[in-house]
């Protein structure tokens, strides 16, 4: 009976001891989810945009700080009529790629991290290119595997519209994206 309290203590010590440790190793895989709202201006007259995102990401730890990651995006868009009263709203389906950094310290509960980041919101519109961001934040883990991720991601898209008068015209975005969601390592 003692050797089983015993036993019973010290597993449950090595346990609550490790819920101080989130590190990310080498091979961890990561699923995550994450809400977005942005705000996007776009140069020549093209007005501003709001919209809502919603994305799950998928990402491999190449090493203990670097993480490729892949993952689907659903985008609520609002865009306001060019009359000036109301608004369009359309519903858009993509997807990104990143590479993230993470800035380990041992035992930290908090991670921040930076990275780079390809994203392509509509895949049904064949004239958007790519939108290339860089972005930030930080991973608060709550027990060794599962984490909250807050961010902010900064991206930027140039694109070319056949303007109707034989010609193209090119539009550059500039975006910024919150993101607060959750995400854990298996």
């Amino acid at each position: 009976m003692k050797f089983t309290r015993i036993l019973l203590g010290t597993g449950l010590a090595l346990i609550a001891s490790t819920g101080l440790m989130a590190q990310e190793k080498p091979g961890d895989l990561e699923i995550g989810f994450m809400g977005m709202l942005a705000s996007s201006s776009t140069s020549g007259g093209g007005g501003s945009t709001s919209f809502g995102d919603v994305s799950g990401q998928f990402g491999m730890y190449i090493t203990k700080n670097l993480e490729v990651a892949i993952g689907p995006t659903v985008s609520i868009m609002s865009t306001p009529n060019t009359s000036g009263s109301g608004s369009t709203s359309k519903t858009t389906f993509g997807s990104s790629v990143s590479a993230t950094w993470s800035f380990l310290a041992q035992n930290a509960k908090m991670v921040p991290y930076a990275g780079l980041a390809l994203y392509k919101h509509d895949f049904s519109d064949s004239n958007e290119k790519l939108s290339f961001g860089v972005q930030g934040g930080f991973k608060y883990f709550f027990t060794p595997k599962a984490a909250f991720n807050v961010g902010l991601n900064y991206l930027v898209a140039s694109n070319s519209y056949d303007n109707g008068l034989g010609g193209t015209t090119t539009v550059t975005t500039s975006t910024i994206l919150a993101q607060v969601g959750l995400s854990y390592l298996f």
